[in-house]
């Protein structure tokens, strides 16, 4: 990977000195560092149980999540074959969080987040729930790197990541969404229980 800029130099230790000046920014940045992918699973989940009614809006929901797993597979493969330190790893800051010895670039939980939120947001119905998803992620991104986690230019390749899966998952939606319509009437029908006690919203006609 290209060196360290002093942009991000400077950041970093702008961040490093602000913390212990406001125990409620640094548990904030801790909560937000770590939970955010469970926050995008329990706005998912949400949607999919009580949110959606239609086919439709269960497929979406899929395409959403799918863009989010390719954007952490192409991480992946970045991870193969480039390896960058974290800021922690090279003594440039102490860390926030406890993390594995591992590359920096990018940021697994920035492409997560933002791969689904942005799916959401521009190819969906469920606009709100995209724009609320971007927040967190963005929260989360600011979060990762006030930890020491990660450099801003970490953050930054995550959302080249995201944009480039949900653009590769909207390309293909057209190809898959029989497949993706069975996997919603299945569901239909191994939660047909909980669907007649109201528990959890059924499959209404388009």
């Amino acid at each position: 990977m290209s060196p360290v800029t002093n942009w991000e130099l400077a950041l970093l230790a702008r961040y490093a000195a602000a913390r212990g000046g406001s125990p409620w920014l640094d548990g904030l940045a801790k909560i937000l560092a770590t939970a955010g992918p469970w926050g995008t699973a329990c706005v998912l989940t949400a949607l999919w149980l009580w949110g959606s009614r239609g086919v439709r809006d269960r497929v979406a929901l899929l395409e959403a999540t799918a863009a989010g797993l390719l954007g952490l597979g192409v991480n992946q493969v970045f991870a193969a074959f480039f390896f960058r330190p974290r800021p922690y790893m090279l003594g440039l800051v102490k860390p926030l969080i406890t993390h594995a010895y591992e590359t920096s670039f990018p940021s697994d939980h920035a492409t997560l987040m933002l791969g689904v939120g942005l799916y959401l947001l521009l190819f969906t119905r469920r606009r709100w729930a995209g724009a609320v998803l971007l927040l967190l992620g963005g929260a989360t991104a600011w979060a990762r790197v006030y930890a020491g986690v990660h450099f801003p230019s970490d953050v930054l390749g995550s959302a080249g990541v995201a944009i480039a899966a949900c653009v590769a998952v909207k390309a293909a939606a057209s190809r898959v969404h029989p497949r993706l319509e069975g996997l919603v009437r299945l569901y239909a029908r191994i939660a047909n229980g909980w669907i007649r006690r109201g528990w959890v919203r059924g499959i209404a006609p388009e």
